[in-house]
């Protein structure tokens, strides 16, 4: 049964927002701490929302739009991790570089896909039936490589390059940045207002 549905407090978004930032949890334990189903989301929670959507395949969802998401992985993830695990990474923490321990689950959960990997296992997963959309982020200027490109290249962003999405998915290409802009605004009413017709 289709539960109603919730209108979250700023104060609830930003809470989880955080707890993704912080990264001491993986994106499974953040969905089932705060019992979350979204729809519309930016970056890792992108991917998040997937997760949610194949354990809770018996749900009824209408869509999915991600914006900037890393469906395949995040270069910066794996970056991340393997300064982690070099044999005098501990040192990091007495420069005030501790943010290497406190994102480890994120990184684990985001770094590039592979068989065995997290995002190995969620990408060959059956997907329940929706309309997918993926908004990709490229640079502005493709011959200049931005901090975008480190944190979620543009080739990782297509849910259509994501093996069990493969062919199912809208994609709408937008020259910014890896964070959110106005004209992912523009385009969330835009895709919205389609839906409604669908």
């Amino acid at each position: 049964m289709r539960r109603p549905r919730r209108n979250h407090a700023t104060a609830f978004k930003a809470k989880v927002a955080l707890a993704a930032i912080i990264g001491e949890k993986t994106l499974a334990q953040l969905a089932e701490q705060f019992d979350v189903h979204p729809n519309q989301s930016h970056s890792a929670g992108g991917v998040l929302a997937r997760l949610y959507m194949v354990q809770h395949e018996a749900q009824a969802f209408a869509a999915l739009i991600t914006i900037a998401t890393p469906h395949l992985g995040a270069p910066i993830a794996d970056s991340g991790l393997a300064a982690g695990e070099r044999a005098l990474s501990w040192m990091a923490t007495l420069i005030g570089t501790d943010a290497l321990d406190y994102s480890w689950g994120l990184f684990r959960d985001l770094e590039m896909e592979r068989p065995h990997n997290f995002l190995g296992w969620l990408n060959h997963q059956p997907h329940p039936p929706a309309i997918y959309t993926s908004i990709v982020h490229e640079p502005r200027a493709p011959y200049v490589r931005s901090l975008s490109d480190w944190l979620v290249p543009a080739w990782s962003q297509d849910m259509n390059d994501v093996y069990a999405l493969h062919g199912r998915t809208d994609t709408i290409v937008v020259s910014a940045d890896h964070g959110l802009c106005a004209a992912d605004g523009r385009l969330l009413i835009r895709i919205l207002e389609r839906l409604r017709h669908v």
